[in-house]
């Protein structure tokens, strides 16, 4: 069977959900009949099967005496194609299909995935659970009956189908006998197993006694946790020697465990064609093949002559991994990988850990999910957005829920703080503050410890200098982190991330799609324009980071330009790559349109270094190239930047106003500072007022001209006072003028007795080039000294309202520099290591006004290149979190260049930040068997997934490093000295840190977690559904290894009759029980007493299907006479609910699964939509079927019902709801369409007076009120924004009702019709006469700007009205 697999995107309602696909060729059992698809050649490749498609089956729901009913089908195509894919048949030993709900369905009917913790749901927001409103109906016969029949050939028989071809593996029952016609050739043979005659290849040899383990005890197997796995070697009770001659095994005398045992038939065959290739021996295989066993007998005979030749087996293990990562089941190809751009986890997949008695050692009474800032209780808190983080993020998956964890989080946070004084014997290298690093991706519980840390070790609580000594920051990306930070004494500052991307999209896009520059002044946490002397929450902004706006820029032209279509920029890529993308990167840096590197820099930061109520942070990058060696290249925009940053020392204080200014095509963002000491435009100052404050005038387009004067009120404090530039854009690029002593006396504005500094028109136009694709022009007053200094020192004096931090001058005046990139090359020599360089350079930054230095994070680098960060080992993927440049240097240098680097920039009276990292651990050098199940990154199951509770080794142990040295050590010593930390409940645990354990070493009990790492779901061995395990109480080998048994003799084997049931004897003569056993490339099940399984049985917590002759159905559907059941390619039932997507034939196709197992079949209704599905299963579109007579056409893209000829259409089960048209319902109740307002299953909707209901649109109830009634389902909705039916919006309020005429909701002026409509993009006569103008993408009235209407311009003022030009 060949299997493809791939993903594809879909959107369901604001969320877009990644759709794993397979191509699968299925089988269809109907009315109790097999038809399991042929899916393997027996050489350990798949094989294309043909389609079975139904023709007018006749379903016999009467089968007596169990025998199954029988049903007529035809063969669609030719079978036998020859794949390229290995796939094993094994029960647990195959890819699974990948699949996951549709969501180019109905959001409704999108099905729920299993959650493997409760908490798990927390950080999906706006989940749509699938509606429980099928009707499951069942396939009806379309065309006439075309019967095939039995024919014989040379004494054997054969079924012919009415096209004239043999069906394979394929069984029936015909005139009450059961045939099997057998899956190679299509031979009819018995309905049951032989029994009483021993196989043939059960003879005893002397490979088969030899082979055995040496002993069954652990010291004879390599094993991990005592599970033996694909890559484990054992020592056999002899070695043939030289391939001549047996001799006793010695303890070094080890051989793969594959060399005597595979877990399928599949594997043996593929095991025998690898050796082929490899010229051990010649011929070809497959799983029936009956000289196998003679190939791989041979095989390990010329194994054993290259072993005596080459003097070691070094060669054998290379070869034999190479075997292992060849084989689907041992490799990533049965882990549900995902790709860009289309992933469910930054590494292509996440697995989660669980409690199994497997697994003891690694079981956890803790891993709540998803508890970031937003749904920290488990519950949503905060609504500002939708996103609000996941849980595994990358690696290993640190479970900061459990409270030995917290503890030794707060251990590490201790040690980081003071890594000076405890590694370096220096109190001067500690650092001063922090950066929390995937602040969503945490337990938020985190947060409140280091708060409470610095509050108890630094006093941040007490007083204003205490906290910015000690700054905090998040890396908060979600919009709900502001809330949270809010409510939790205003701890850190957060991002303002809706300012951030507001300026992205002003400034860094290519001209054509930048947005409009008005929005800045309203965006994020602070309106600037309508209410200038709020106070948001402390924040910081930044417009580019060293992973914001770099690595996925690098990632499109890799995409691109390098032609590599999947890449992410994250996983899969090399050095090389990167090299060869910077290239195109930097030349684009130089371009006047840049189409990678962010446009207008130098604009962003003009815009917020001048900024009120936030803090700026600059980003290397900015100043000098991302790549190169550090702080060798400075960018075209260095000096722009420079100058500001050196400008906001001397001239940034005082209130600030900002407005937009609309001229013709475009406007012009403004912002005045008053000076220091001057909060509005009416107070008078003092003389170092009068010389600080900054006008700011911007245009975002490159070829804007002004048509009208502008006029800024620069404050009472600056009449009749001269003012020059500071920036000024020009055609050749951006000139700045630091001091006063740049500046030509002719360039200099003044203001006028009012202190109104204005501009013509002729100045105020745009130009275009690699630093300024638009208008920057930065004014500040002429009379400064060349070293004033506005900025305002933090206050001492106590603070009493519990907060930490505060919007203040004193908070406005630091500036932090994140002070490295992502890429900036390896040192080539030691003066060239970033903290060597930086230890130099104190008075430059200084110099800047750089008050908070953000460091690179210093831990020694993973080098496993699974994930951009140990590519170009930046220091976020790392092993040992107490290894800071210890063990060896780090990208960044030596750990003395770490030591004088914090010295350096303290001495320059810079605090230093350390970057605290509490997510993830990467590489561990320990393996351990864990019970892991298949997830996405919030760790919701992933439906059909082949790893789901299955064993699995992922590398959780460490030992050996810092983690051991430094691992719980001052937990004693911090509860004496701030007991408190220790007492405190958790917000999300309600249970307080436990410091009673010391981890000194990692263990998966910590861990959330993991990444796919490739090793396959079946990497632990098993036999059937036991895997082979060597601990004490657990121990199962299979009998060709089992020491147990002694030597084979030759005794009864095979199938046998036993106590009414058929039984089966392996080689040893040992019944086997309790388990799946292949058999001759067939599985079968034998219970616990030994009984071979036939028909329906529940194995564990899965429903399996075994035919007359045992035979396990996979890939196929049953149907019993009244439902279909799907059975996967391991034979499981699926329970999930909602539509799977599945690739067929080269096609893709729509099943809907009822959440019970079965599957819909025939005409059904699902969602007031009605749809038709074949007997396979899949859904019908684009085609006309006939039923009972009756024709129905369904539309090709979704599959609605759009025409039939049956005046009563209604489907199975859907009482009185009638289709009346292309999606439009009706409800017929005692013969009569109902109309108006209805209330139906406990929701209200409402009929036309044509009876068709109303959805996504508005209708007036019998009181006169207008309501709105949902798209999706037509249901009478309450509060909220809602989007009709043809993509308007309508506004419903608290009682119901849907506003009509002018409205202010969330501070914005909207309009709605007298239908409830917004408008947008449109003017509006209101009923007073006034003319009034919505904009088009928000809706907002437009105020103090010009607007083209219908060709004339008008102005809109400030209380929105129009007037002409």
């Amino acid at each position: 069977m060949e299997k493809n697999l791939r993903y594809k995107l879909h959107k369901v309602k604001k969320q877009w959900v990644a759709i794993g696909v397979t191509t699968v060729t299925l089988s269809f059992l109907a009315g109790g009949q097999v038809v399991a698809a042929d899916t393997n050649n027996n050489d350990g490749t798949s094989v294309q099967v043909n389609k079975m498609v139904p023709s007018d089956p006749k379903f016999d729901a009467q089968a007596q005496n169990g025998q199954l009913a029988q049903a007529m089908f035809k063969a669609a195509n030719q079978a036998d194609q020859t794949a390229t894919s290995q796939v094993s048949p094994a029960t647990d030993g195959r890819v699974d299909n990948q699949v996951t709900p549709a969501a180019n369905q109905p959001a409704a009917n999108v099905a729920n995935q299993d959650v493997a913790n409760p908490a798990t749901d927390a950080g999906a927001l706006n989940r749509q659970s699938a509606a429980d409103t099928s009707t499951d109906g069942k396939a009806v016969p379309q065309t006439s009956d075309q019967p095939g029949h039995l024919e014989t050939v040379d004494g054997k028989t054969y079924y012919v189908d009415a096209n004239g071809q043999r069906l394979k593996n394929y069984s029936m029952v015909i005139d009450g006998k059961t045939y099997y016609f057998d899956g190679q050739t299509g031979e009819a043979q018995t309905d049951l197993p032989k029994t009483g005659q021993a196989n043939q290849d059960n003879v005893p040899d002397s490979y088969q006694a030899n082979n055995q383990a040496y002993s069954n005890e652990a010291s004879s197997f390599e094993t991990v946790d005592n599970y033996l796995t694909a890559d484990s070697w054992y020592r056999p009770r002899k070695i043939l020697k030289n391939g001549q001659s047996w001799q006793a095994s010695s303890e070094g005398d080890l051989r793969p465990i594959l060399m005597t045992w595979w877990p399928d038939a599949a594997t043996k065959a593929a095991y025998a064609n690898f050796w082929a290739k490899e010229g051990l021996i010649s011929g070809s295989y497959r799983q029936n093949s009956a000289n196998l066993d003679a190939a791989t007998q041979n095989i390990q005979s010329a194994i054993e002559k290259k072993i005596a030749s080459e003097g070691n087996t070094n060669w054998l293990r290379d070869k034999m991994s190479q075997f292992v990562k060849s084989q689907n089941q041992w490799s990533i190809a049965s882990e549900n990988e995902t790709v860009y751009p289309n992933q469910d986890h930054m590494q292509g997949g996440a697995l989660l850990f669980s409690n199994s008695k497997d697994t003891e050692h690694a079981n956890s009474d803790w891993r709540l999910l998803n508890r970031n800032p937003t749904f920290q209780t488990g519950k949503q808190k905060y609504f500002t957005t939708n996103y609000a983080g996941y849980e595994l993020l990358l690696a290993n998956d640190v479970d900061n829920s459990n409270p030995v964890v917290q503890a030794e989080q707060l251990n590490h946070l201790h040690y980081l703080m003071n890594w000076g004084d405890i590694v370096m014997g220096d109190k001067d290298a500690n650092f001063d503050g922090v950066r929390v690093d995937a602040v969503d991706n945490v337990n938020a519980d985190l947060l409140q410890i280091q708060r409470d840390y610095y509050k108890a070790k630094y006093g941040t609580d007490q007083n204003e200098k205490n906290a910015i000594d000690h700054l905090s920051i998040l890396e908060a990306w979600s919009g709900n982190d502001n809330d949270y930070v809010k409510d939790q004494n205003n701890f850190s500052l957060s991002i303002d991330n809706d300012q951030r991307s507001g300026m992205l999209k002003a400034f860094g896009y290519a001209s054509a799609y930048r947005g409009n520059l008005s929005n800045l002044a309203t965006a994020g946490l602070k309106n600037r324009s309508a209410n200038p002397d709020s106070d948001p929450v402390p924040n910081y902004v930044f417009i580019r980071a060293h992973d914001s706006e770099v690595q996925t820029r690098i990632a499109k032209i890799i995409r691109e330009k390098l032609g590599k279509t999947n890449a992410d920029g994250l996983t899969n890529l090399t050095l090389d790559d990167l090299n060869k993308a910077f290239d195109i990167y930097n030349q684009d840096m130089n371009a006047t349109d840049k189409v990678y590197y962010p446009n207008n820099l130098p604009m962003a930061y003009a815009w917020m270094l001048q900024n009120k109520d936030t803090v700026t942070r600059v980003y290397y990058g900015d100043m000098y190239t991302d790549n190169g060696q550090y702080m060798a290249t400075k960018t075209p925009f260095y000096n722009a930047i420079e100058t500001l940053l050196k400008g906001r020392i001397k001239y940034v204080a005082g209130g600030q106003a900002v407005s937009y200014k609309q001229d013709w095509s475009s406007g012009i963002l403004t912002s005045v500072r008053y000076g220091k000491g001057a909060n509005s435009a009416s107070d008078a100052g003092n003389t170092e007022t009068r010389n600080s404050g900054m006008a700011l005038l911007i245009n975002n387009r490159p070829n804007f001209r002004a048509y009208r004067n502008l006029t800024l009120n620069m404050g009472a404090a600056h009449k009749s006072q001269a003012y020059r530039p500071l920036l000024l854009s020009t055609k050749d690029g951006i000139a700045t003028y630091l001091n006063d002593s740049d500046v030509d006396s002719r360039q200099y504005k003044y203001t006028d007795s009012q202190g109104n500094l204005s501009f013509s028109a002729s100045e105020l136009q745009s130009v275009a080039n690699a630093q300024v694709s638009g208008m920057i022009q930065v004014w500040v007053p002429v009379g400064a000294a060349d070293n004033q200094d506005v900025r305002t020192s933090p206050s001492t004096q106590a603070t009493k309202d519990g907060n930490i931090y505060h919007q203040s001058d004193a908070l406005d005046s630091q500036v932090i520099y994140e002070g490295f990139s992502n890429f900036q090359a390896f040192a080539q020599s030691p003066d060239q290591y970033t903290n060597a360089v930086i230890a130099k350079n104190g008075d430059l930054f200084k110099s800047w006004g750089i008050t908070q230095f953000e460091m690179a994070p210093q831990y020694v680098s993973s080098e496993d290149g699974t994930f951009l960060d140990s590519v170009i080992l930046n220091g976020y993927a790392f092993s040992d979190r107490y290894d800071l440049a210890m063990s060896k240097n780090n990208k960044y240098g030596s750990k003395q260049d770490l030591a004088n680097a914090i010295k350096g920039l303290q001495s320059a009276g810079i605090k230093v930040l350390s970057d605290l990292v509490p997510n993830q651990l990467y590489n561990l050098p320990g393996k351990e068997v864990v019970t892991a199940t298949r997830v996405n990154q919030y760790g919701q199951a992933k439906s059909g997934a082949t790893i789901n509770k299955t064993p699995y080794v992922a590398n959780t142990r460490s030992y050996g490093d810092y983690q051991e040295q430094y691992g719980g050590k001052f937990l004693d010593d911090l509860q004496k000295l701030y007991p408190r930390l220790f007492s405190t409940k958790q917000i999300s645990t309600g249970k307080p840190i436990d410091p009673s354990v010391k981890i000194t070493n990692w263990s998966a009990k910590y861990f959330n977690g993991s990444n796919i790492l490739g090793r396959g779901a079946k990497y632990v061995l098993s036999e059937g559904n036991k895997y082979l395990n060597l601990a004490d109480g657990k121990l199962f080998l299979p009998t060709v290894l089992n020491n147990t048994y002694g030597q084979p003799q030759v005794s009864a084997n095979g199938f046998i009759s036993k106590n009414g049931g058929i039984h089966y004897l392996d080689k040893n003569g040992q019944e086997v029980k309790n388990r799946f056993k292949e058999i001759s490339g067939s599985w079968y099940y034998f219970d616990s007493d030994g009984k071979m399984a036939t028909g329906k049985t529940k194995i564990g917590n899965d429903t399996y299907l075994f035919m007359p002759n045992g035979k396990q159905l996979k890939e196929g559907v049953w149907y019993d006479g009244k439902k279909a059941y799907y059975y996967d390619d391991n034979g499981r039932t699926w329970t999930n609910k909602g539509f799977v997507e599945f690739r067929v034939d080269g096609q893709d196709k729509w099943r809907y699964f009822n959440g019970d197992g079965t599957i819909a079949i025939g005409l059904v209704s699902l969602d007031n939509r009605t749809l038709y599905f074949d007997a396979y299963g899949y859904q019908v579109k684009g085609q006309t079927v006939t039923i009972n007579g009756k024709s129905y056409t369904f539309d090709a893209d979704q599959g609605d019902l759009v025409q039939t000829d049956n005046a009563n259409p209604a489907p199975q089960g859907q009482a009185g709801w009638k289709l009346l048209g292309d999606n439009q319902w009706g409800y017929r109740k005692d013969g009569q369409l109902l109309t108006g307002e209805q209330t139906i299953d406990g929701q209200k909707v409402f009929f036309q007076d044509n009876g068709v209901q109303v959805k996504g649109g508005t209708a007036t109830d019998a009181s006169g009120v207008l309501r709105f009634y949902d798209r999706d389902q037509g249901h009478q909705v309450g509060k909220g924004w809602y989007s009709t039916s043809d993509d308007n919006w309508v506004y419903v309020n608290e009682s119901g009702q849907v506003l009509t005429g002018l409205q202010t909701i969330d501070g914005q002026t909207v309009y709605f019709d007298d239908k409830g409509i917004q408008a947008k993009g449109k003017a509006v006569w209101d009923e007073n006469g006034n003319l009034r103008y919505f904009d088009a993408d928000s809706g907002n009235m437009l105020r103090d700007r010009w607007k083209n209407v219908d060709g004339n311009w008008y102005y809109f003022n400030r209380n929105g009205l129009a007037t002409r030009w």
